[in-house]
């Protein structure tokens, strides 16, 4: 049941890391504390964990904000692809294999590291 529940999160894509944004993304768009625990129990979360993961990301970006790394219009520019989960993948992907393909100076393609 708990596999389903995740690819229906995921879906299409089969990726735990999409699954999870999803499952956060629903119990920020909850409203109530009824909204929330239903979200809770029907994706088995726990509601502290989650919300440890929002405490988290919003102290992030206060924490840029007091340091003049990051301004509102900086964060509106950043969070421009926040809905297109293929730039999400993409990200894990290079974290996961890094120096995987490189961008040779004065050459147009992009090509494997190492051939």
């Amino acid at each position: 049941l708990l596999q389903k529940l995740k690819r229906e999160l995921a879906a299409p894509f089969e990726s735990d890391h999409v699954a999870l944004l999803r499952a956060v993304e629903c119990f920020e768009e909850a409203e109530g504390e009824a909204a929330v625990r239903c979200v809770c129990e029907r994706y088995s979360l726990n509601r502290n964990a989650v919300q440890s993961i929002v405490d988290v990301r919003d102290k992030l970006k206060r924490e840029l904000m007091h340091q003049r790394l990051l301004t509102d219009d900086m964060a509106e520019f950043a969070n421009r692809n926040s809905g297109d989960y293929s730039v999400l993948l993409a990200v894990v992907a290079a974290g996961v294999f890094p120096n995987l393909a490189v961008k040779r100076t004065r050459k147009k393609k992009i090509e494997a590291n190492g051939g």
